[in-house]
């Protein structure tokens, strides 16, 4: 299993920044704050695939020329897709090393890690080795597969003599690139995670590929729950009724929400006297917030169970809204 005190990718990224900060000028922070502000407010992320989506075939050159299938691939297990800018991104290094190293899980719930780019072979080789990724790693030249997933953006003319050198990397005068995004894909084709953020400095955390991978594998499929008196009991998002809840025979344990877009804000957790001390408000939560993670979306937490229990669970703070104090 994976070592739980290493640092998340999440704090991997904030520790970059910090160091990145005390010898960036501060212009040159804020003009990068404002293209990634510019383009999330664009919106284009809300025109990815989503779950639920049917994931579109291809074949892509791996870094030593030879030809990929991604149904292939599917044939023989469920697949994690991450697509990532390149070589040159500092935030895409950080995601493909943290990746690298949940591989061997991966491996265990007989899924295929693959990373795409829409660097030239040569480049992705580069990538490959001087990271030593010993998972598949694709070259999506002139992003035709980015593009299926609704991924691709161009860079503004005016931002490319102090944006990397694409057509050096990338073998084209397109200037386009991949939002970074993640996919895992259960061998139907059928999204089962998708996470997708226009600002490149956010990215999808390992516990999350492997939450995503553990709910395949596991009998129920994508139903999430947990088991009281040996009986398994889901825990299901009421949508109408804005909380998740288990039904307890005639009484229901909840958690509030009000939600906008794709941010929960967690109002209050509930369970009835009868169940008290079962550790139930605990599992719910987990699970709750395992959905929501599978969903791609986040959490504000209100209620006071909430706000402690992600305090004591590192590894659901990339979760927390970015303009939340909890």
């Amino acid at each position: 299993m994976t070592d739980v005190t290493e640092p998340t990718l999440e704090q991997q990224i904030e520790a970059f920044q910090h160091q990145s900060a005390a010898r960036m000028p501060s212009e040159v922070q804020e003009r990068l704050k404002a293209r990634r502000t510019e383009l999330v407010q664009s919106g284009i992320a809300d025109k990815s695939l989503k779950i639920g989506d049917t994931a579109p075939d291809f074949t892509l050159p791996d870094a030593n020329g030879q030809p990929v299938t991604f149904s292939t691939l599917l044939a023989l297990g469920p697949v994690v897709l991450t697509f990532y800018r390149g070589d040159w991104c500092p935030y895409c290094n950080l995601t493909l090393r943290a990746y690298q190293a949940i591989l061997p899980e991966i491996t265990d719930l007989k899924a295929t890690l693959v990373a795409i780019s829409p660097q030239t072979p040569d480049n992705t080789l580069l990538t490959k080795e001087h990271k030593q990724l010993t998972f598949t790693v694709l070259s999506d030249v002139g992003n035709p597969v980015a593009r299926h997933y609704r991924l691709v953006w161009t860079v503004p003319e005016a931002q490319r003599a102090t944006s990397a050198n694409l057509p050096q990397f990338n073998g084209d005068e397109a200037w386009e690139l991949p939002m970074p995004a993640t996919f895992v894909i259960n061998k139907d084709g059928t999204i089962q995670l998708a996470f997708v953020d226009a600002d490149w400095t956010h990215r999808l955390e390992p516990a999350a590929i492997l939450d995503a991978l553990q709910q395949i594998d596991s009998p129920a499929g994508t139903e999430y729950g947990l088991k009281i008196n040996n009986q398994s009991l889901p825990v299901l998002n009421n949508r109408d009724a804005s909380r998740f809840e288990i039904v307890l025979g005639n009484q229901v344990a909840v958690i509030e929400y009000e939600k906008a877009g794709s941010v929960y804000t967690l109002t209050h957790t509930e369970v009835p006297d009868d169940y008290a001390g079962q550790g139930i408000a605990e599992h719910m939560t987990q699970l709750a917030l395992n959905m929501i993670r599978a969903e791609g979306g986040q959490v504000v937490p209100v209620c006071p169970f909430a706000k402690a229990y992600l305090q004591r669970h590192k590894e659901y703070q990339s979760l927390i809204a970015h303009d939340n104090n909890a």
